[in-house]
């Protein structure tokens, strides 16, 4: 008698993990898209009528600060996964690390100026 053999698909449990987080790291970014241009339409609005600025800045406030607490979730997760793959000498990860710092530096710098020459 001869047994036949499925191959039946499995979920594997790293593969759904995984699954999960890409989904929740997607969700993030668009949510972060969508709070940041409602805040730009409401800013554009306020534009228009001075007198609305005062009702709408409350609102324009909270949506900024949601979304900055998203931009620091992500980020903090992209850090996080960078410092694991440190310290487990993953293949890579000194150059990405050196590739953020670099980047990094290349981007606040400029801040730097522009904050020196506005106060």
């Amino acid at each position: 008698m001869a047994t036949e053999t499925v191959n039946e698909p499995r979920i594997e449990r790293g593969n759904t993990n995984q699954l999960i987080r890409r989904t929740i790291v997607a969700v993030l970014v668009v949510l972060g898209i969508v709070l940041w241009l409602v805040a730009a339409l409401l800013m554009a609005q306020s534009v228009q009528n001075s007198a609305q600025f005062s009702a709408l800045h409350g609102w324009i406030l909270l949506i900024n600060v949601a979304g900055l607490v998203v931009l620091a979730v992500l980020i903090g997760g992209r850090i996080s996964r960078l410092v694991r793959g440190w310290r487990a000498r993953v293949i890579g990860s000194r150059l990405e690390a050196r590739m953020v710092w670099m980047f990094g530096f290349l981007a606040m710098a400029p801040l730097l100026v522009l904050f020196y020459f506005s106060v």
